[in-house]
């Protein structure tokens, strides 16, 4: 079937119906989390080592493993179906090899450092995990190009329950055990969410291959060794975004003990809309983005990519609105008891602000850097991710150092990265695209301004403690904020509701 826009869209819905259920986990996790531990030293530290494996996890196995993976396998399935699954099997035990190798050399090194910071030592029982993780993201490129969407969106629910299990086990230890032990079940997570991969993917392998053909394979040929120069690329090409939040959490180190813990929970919430309606859109659109360049189709390709592009920022545009009217009762509503205290609640609002200012930014540059891994232009997207991260050094050493601002404004650097990232990208495609939303974007903001000046004249109590106050608060926002958006826009939402109907 030749591939159009509904193909995206469709893929699209598969992988965000399961990122939807990842991310309902997810938040049961951190609401655990919060009320625990709250943010204390301890956790924070927690939080830091394991945004670098976070980190890792991005750029090696969901971001640039992906890119680099999905055009060189679609190309050898194109010349044959067998030839596919050939270099299925080749990538997958040449990467095995890698990361065992690569894995037990950053072990060594970072023994060296072991007594200098316990971020150190979590970082060293977080790191095995590593491995399943790229596995996970190797399968997923796999499971994406056989449209298989639903599944890869939904298997982080194992690595969650997997999380929020250590969370309860742990709950009454001291902050020092706590940390230690969720490090070490974050390994077992990530092996359980690559599980979940392993029946999809063995079925497809066995379908072309007899058993003693899958474990034959032949380590580093030519064309992995192609496909790992480009990934060895794309790695800054589509981790921005994640390195510039694991410099955030070294800089708000810095800033307070407490402040990677404050920048932890703000970018979970902001990552909801990012991961639904980012991810989910920009990992639909690259495999018939890579036929479609496959077949030098380039009407196609604009095609996809600006259709991708308003569909995204149909969503988008109101959850940004939404984060600066509802920010303040949602994190009250979902942290605001137990050990996460009100001071807690102000600065992680604070935070999801300075965030939410980067969110319609950082989906476009999802979106953007897929037309150039298509057609194999790993260049481009890398060197703008370079100058994005560069920017955001300069601006987390120019805010915390300089003018001593807290952990807030490392958020707001990481946004103004994504924002010099997403134009750089927009500059040098290889065609155009239109990005015609004018409409949804100023009523967005016309919704959120009502709201949030309704929040600041009538909402007396800031951070009520009991659950169904905070309740009351955050309805009373949505009612008055959904209300205005859907007025302005009743007319788009009955055409969008009338064609589902």
């Amino acid at each position: 079937m030749k591939d159009h826009p509904g193909t995206v869209s469709r893929s699209a819905f598969g992988f965000l119906s399961g990122t939807l259920l990842s991310r309902v986990s997810g938040l049961a996790r951190d609401v655990s989390m919060a009320f625990f531990f709250g943010t204390s030293a301890s956790i924070a530290a927690f939080l830091v080592a394991l945004r670098f494996a976070i980190l890792l996890r991005r750029i090696f196995g969901e971001g640039a493993l992906l890119n680099g993976f999905i055009p060189h396998f679609e190309r050898e399935r194109s010349i044959d179906p067998k030839r596919g699954a050939l270099f299925f099997r080749d990538v997958f035990f040449s990467m095995l090899v890698c990361l065992v190798v690569l894995i037990g050399a950053g072990e060594l090194m970072l023994y060296q450092w072991i007594d200098s910071s316990p971020i150190i030592y979590l970082i060293m029982l977080i790191l095995p995990g590593v491995l399943f993780v790229c596995l996970f993201g190797l399968c997923s490129g796999l499971l994406h190009c056989e449209k298989y969407f639903f599944l890869t969106g939904v298997a982080p629910v194992a690595y969650n329950v997997i999380w929020l299990s250590a969370v309860w086990v742990f709950r009454n230890d001291l902050p020092e055990s706590v940390a230690i032990g969720l490090s070490l079940s974050i390994t077992l997570a990530f092996f359980s969410q690559w599980l979940m991969t392993v029946p999809k993917t063995a079925s497809f392998l066995f379908q072309h291959l007899s058993w003693r053909e899958c474990l034959k394979a032949r380590l580093f040929s030519l064309e992995i060794r192609k496909m790992f120069s480009s990934l060895s690329l794309g790695v800054l090409g589509v981790g921005a975004a994640q390195i510039n939040t694991a410099l955030d959490t070294i800089f708000a180190r810095l800033s307070s003990l407490e402040g990677p813990a404050y920048l932890n929970y703000a970018i979970h919430l902001q990552q909801l809309p990012l991961a639904l309606f980012g991810i989910a859109i920009s990992s639909a659109l690259l495999p018939p983005l890579s036929r479609a360049y496959q077949a030098e189709d380039k009407t196609l390709s604009c095609t996809l990519l600006n259709s991708a592009i308003s569909n995204a920022m149909l969503f988008i545009l109101p959850c940004t609105g939404g984060i600066f009217a509802l920010g303040r009762v949602s994190v009250n509503l979902l942290f605001g008891r137990g050990d996460f205290t009100p001071l807690s609640t102000l600065h992680t609002t604070e935070c999801l602000w300075g965030y939410g200012i980067g969110l319609a930014p950082m989906v476009l540059a999802l979106l953007f850097a897929p037309a150039f891994y298509a057609k194999k232009d790993y260049w481009t997207p890398t060197l703008a991710s370079l100058c994005s991260i560069a920017l955001n050094l300069f601006l987390n050493f120019l805010f915390v150092c300089w003018f001593h601002f807290g952990s807030a404004s490392l958020a707001y650097s990481t946004s103004i990265a994504a924002l010099f990232n997403a134009a750089l990208l927009y500059r040098h495609l290889p065609f155009k695209v239109s990005i015609s939303t004018w409409k949804i974007g100023i009523s967005s903001f016309i919704a959120s301004a009502v709201a949030i000046i309704f929040d600041r004249v009538m909402i007396q109590d800031s951070f009520p403690r009991l659950f169904a106050d905070q309740l009351i608060q955050f309805f009373t926002l949505f009612t008055i904020f959904s209300g205005f958006f859907i007025l302005m826009n009743r007319k788009e939402i009955f055409a969008v509701l009338g064609k589902r109907t």
